[in-house]
């Protein structure tokens, strides 16, 4: 399956797995929900990089955001709808910023953030992959 990707689309699908796999351990295991809803916004932005770069060969400047609802958008055009996780895309962007920063002003991520975060990747994700593969 994964051997029809070019060795840099599989290099993102990798790192993304292997976010994804780590945020997913974790999220058993602590108190550090930022840095669950940080995974899960990476992971989710790796694999719509991986589509893109699968899609066109590469990521251009105007793709390297980490806005989530734009990357969807780039992917739409595609043959990537994810028009019905538009929340969810819109969502995950919206914790980037102050799971990775201090002084982003959000206020304490909780355990219910982090479940929702990883519960949110892991479906659009799963719309990627059946792009994807």
């Amino acid at each position: 399956m994964k051997n029809k990707l070019s060795k840099t689309t599989l290099a993102w699908v990798n790192k993304a797995e292997d976010d994804f796999s780590f945020a997913k351990d974790t999220l058993k295991e602590t108190k550090y929900y930022d840095h669950i809803c940080y995974l899960s916004h990476q992971t989710t932005e790796k694999y719509l990089k991986a589509y893109l770069i699968k899609s066109k060969g590469e990521i251009t400047k105007k793709e390297k955001t980490h806005d989530l609802v734009k990357l969807a958008s780039q992917c739409k055009s595609l043959g990537l709808n994810l028009e019905k996780y538009r929340v969810q895309l819109r969502t995950l962007s919206e914790f980037y910023m102050p799971s990775k920063y201090p002084d982003a002003a959000f206020g304490k991520f909780t355990k219910k953030d982090a479940k929702d975060s990883f519960s949110m990747a892991e479906k659009i994700i799963e719309a990627i992959k059946e792009k994807l593969f």
